[in-house]
Formats: structure tokens, C-alpha cells, sequence
């Protein structure tokens, strides 16, 4: 096998989408919230032809990373919805079980953006 250019995976990913051969498209920001990285690309396409203006990774900052930021986010909001004035608030209100929940929501949130043409 002859290895003749070896693409970043934000890279191959948008080429795999197709996005360089819609006529609409001029650049292209591509992230990758992996379980250990995030990897961020921008490119350029111009002609049918892409070129990689800008790539770089954080491996401080993973996919799983921000589904425990996001779990916990949630989790402070429902010990928000059942904390009244008549209890302190206090983080063993919210159960193991919940919390542990939260994180698988937290991802299915993250995976359903993946879906999101636009933020809106």
C-alpha cells in the first residue's frame, strides 16, 4: 500500500460528508468532541479543492469531558427544581442514580447536534 497524504480526522470527515463539492460552501469548521480530544479544523474550498487553513486539539478537553460539564449543569438544575426555601440546598438531594443519569443524557444531547445544520 503507498500512503500518498495523510488527512487529520477533521479533515477526512468532512471530505466524507461531501462538503466540498456543494457549490454553497467556501469554508467549513469541523469539530470533533472525541472521548479524550476535541479537534477543531477550518478549511477552505474553493474549485472542489479543500485546504486545511487551521487545525488543532486540546487533550484537556474531550468529548467526555463535556458530558460530565453538561451532566453536571443538569444536575444542578433539577437540585434547583427541588429545592424549596424550607430546605437548604444540598447535593446529596439529588440521588447517585440521577446523577449518573445525567451523564448519559448529557451525551445523547451532544450526539444529537450532530444532526444540527444551524444554531438557532
Amino acid at each position: 500500500m503507498k500512503v500518498t497524504r495523510v488527512l487529520e480526522e477533521p479533515t477526512a470527515a468532512a471530505l466524507a460528508y461531501g462538503l466540498h463539492r456543494r457549490p454553497d460552501v467556501h469554508h467549513i469548521l469541523v469539530y470533533d468532541f472525541g472521548g479524550g480530544t476535541l479537534d477543531v479544523s477550518i478549511l477552505h474550498v474553493s474549485d472542489g479543492y479543500v485546504e486545511v487553513i487551521g487545525s488543532e486539539g486540546d487533550e484537556e478537553l474531550g468529548g467526555s469531558d463535556f458530558d460530565v460539564l453538561i451532566s453536571r449543569y443538569l444536575t444542578e438544575k433539577y437540585a434547583e427544581s427541588i429545592v424549596d426555601e424550607a430546605h437548604p440546598k444540598c447535593d446529596t438531594l439529588v440521588p447517585m442514580c440521577t446523577k449518573v443519569d445525567m451523564v448519559t443524557v448529557a451525551e445523547k444531547m451532544k450526539v444529537a447536534m450532530t444532526d444540527v445544520a444551524r444554531g438557532e
